[in-house]
């Protein structure tokens, strides 16, 4: 039933995103510029900041399923890229919930595991970070001492500077926030939230249009 759910949430959405273009976006509302240069070959084309503590984070993954249907709007170009770094600045496992993360990107399971640890966080009234643990090893199959080396790996540290490094030279202060080469960062704030169709169209309308936009700009390059 939820994976319905979720195509036709897909097809309404892409069918809306058809005309999207038509629907004025502007600087100040929708989005504001952050600085005026090409873009930084650093950030991804589409930057995603949450928190598993996040509920709003945890609408837009596991009930608006968001990040699947963008995807499936983009043009299937290896152009655009999604990337969703954690925050440790919310909630008492903060920390240790950024290095799980970081270990789900290293193996490959980050959009598998999300929505798992997300539902762990949100649903469950009594969670641990060994909690945490026991789901990333029983997705993985792996046994204890296995998952402990990847824990503690240099490769899950240095992903775990990476997202760090990411809040601080971009300065974000609040969450969920979505950033456009980290040039742009999206006012998800300021969008419709009376339903789940409004609020994906509106997005996603917002991101199609600033990547519109930055094309142009590198082509001038």
């Amino acid at each position: 039933m939820k994976k319905i759910t979720i195509i036709f949430l897909i097809i309404i959405i892409m069918f809306m995103c058809s005309e999207s273009y038509s629907v004025k976006v502007t600087r100040g509302r929708e989005y504001v510029q952050l600085h005026s240069n090409p873009i930084d070959k650093e950030f991804p084309t589409i930057l995603v900041f949450f928190s598993f503590y996040c509920f709003h984070c945890y609408e837009m993954e596991c009930k608006y399923h968001i990040f699947n249907i963008l995807q499936k709007s983009l043009d299937k170009d290896k152009y655009y890229k999604i990337i969703k770094y954690h925050i440790d600045f919310m909630g008492p496992l903060g920390s240790q919930l950024t290095q799980a993360w970081s270990v789900a990107i290293h193996l490959g399971i980050d959009e598998q595991i999300g929505p798992l640890i997300f539902r762990a966080i949100q649903e469950t009234p009594s969670h641990s970070i060994e909690y945490i643990h026991n789901i990333l090893m029983k997705h993985t199959k792996m046994n204890r001492e296995e998952y402990n080396s990847i824990w503690n790996s240099k490769k899950v540290d240095d992903l775990m500077y990476k997202q760090r490094k990411a809040v601080k030279d971009l300065q974000l202060r609040y969450i969920p926030t979505i950033f456009i080469y980290g040039k742009y960062m999206i006012l998800t704030e300021n969008l419709d939230r009376s339903s789940i169709h409004t609020f994906n169209h509106e997005l996603i309308n917002i991101i199609q249009f600033l990547l519109k936009e930055e094309r142009k700009i590198l082509i001038k390059f």
